[in-house]
């Protein structure tokens, strides 16, 4: 794919890029508010309330509780897979990659463990249907 993208005109970039913002993403509506969530359930509690203690905020603020994303700003993350998470919080963590939208996730991402990536990447699949 590389070499495909590397072809292509800032034009061909613009058209390509506003046709696949323009698709719908299947991410489901969220069903209802969000429950307060169960204490071992260290996905959710992320997820829906963040671990303020160490500086990070609920994923849902950005992100939303069904990880649809939140406007222009705030991709969607709820069919992320666990492994590509874990890679994209890696790769903020040793500057391999931009800070992101406002520079928040880079922060973020220093302060959430492999274990933490794992329960909100389980979290968001739950929430997919037929992936319970």
């Amino acid at each position: 794919m590389a070499p495909i993208a590397k072809a292509l005109s800032d034009k061909d970039k613009a058209d390509v890029s506003a046709y696949y913002a323009g698709l719908p993403s299947g991410i489901p509506a969220a069903s209802s508010a969000p429950q307060t969530p169960k204490p071992d359930d260290a996905g959710a509690w992320l997820v829906l309330r963040g671990r303020l203690s160490d500086g990070i905020p609920a994923c849902a603020s950005c992100h939303a509780t069904n990880g649809a994303g939140v406007g222009n700003t705030f991709p969607a993350i709820a069919k992320l897979g666990a492994v590509y998470m874990q890679q994209q919080i890696d790769a903020w963590k040793n500057n391999s990659r931009g800070p992101g939208p406002l520079g928040l996730m880079q922060t973020i991402a220093r302060k959430l463990s492999n274990n933490d990536v794992q329960a909100v990447a389980d979290y968001y699949a739950r929430q997919q249907p037929g992936k319970n």
